[in-house]
Formats: structure tokens, sequence, C-alpha cells
């Protein structure tokens, strides 16, 4: 954890993993520090509600239901790019950027 931030009452904070556990993390952190500095980064731009895909398959349509575009949604907070390194206070990600944090939440599922 680092303690860098030039606003200390606005802390940084990275989310890796725009899934179930990265989407409550930021729903929870925005409620509970809404002037915190929240990016949430996922290498997709959807996010599907895969416990109902299986319907998809007889019911194309029903697709675009369970699915959301997480730059439309959170347009505020998220960032499209893979994640290749988690550091003590900072991120990398595929392209070189690097992005600094006081707190970090890696939530990448079982990939």
């Amino acid at each position: 954890m680092s303690t860098s931030t030039t606003d200390k009452n606005r802390p940084r904070i990275a989310i890796v993993g725009a899934g179930f556990a990265g989407l409550s993390a930021l729903l929870v952190i925005r409620e509970k520090i809404p002037q915190a500095k929240i990016e949430l980064f996922d290498r997709d731009a959807f996010f599907e509600y895969t416990p109902s895909i299986h319907i998809g398959l007889g019911r194309p349509s029903y697709l675009e239901r369970i699915r959301i575009s997480l730059a439309r949604q959170y347009q505020e907070y998220f960032r499209q790019a893979e994640v290749t390194t988690v550091a003590a206070d900072h991120i990398v990600t595929v392209g070189g950027q690097t992005f600094p944090f006081d707190y970090a939440i890696v939530a990448t599922g079982s990939r």
C-alpha cells in the first residue's frame, strides 16, 4: 500500500477485472468512498452475465439482455486494457502505460 497520493482525501483505487467481483467492488467503493478516484481495467469491452448464456443458444436476441457495455455503463471509471503487471504502487498495461494507485483490487476471476 502506497501513501503517495497527492490528495489524501481522494485515494486512487485500481480494480483489475470487471466481472462480478470487480463490478461489485466498484459499486461498493463508489458508495462508501465517493471521493475516491477509481479506475476499472478489463481487456474486454463487455460484461456478460454468463449464468444465463445458455438461454442465448436458443434465442440469440436474448444475448443483448445479458451483455452490457462497460464503456457506456461505467465510462467515468472504465479503461479497456489488459493489465500485465500489478506492482506495489502501480499497474502496467499491454501498451506499456503505467497507472499509479494507492490501493488495488485484483478481481480477475478464474482465468
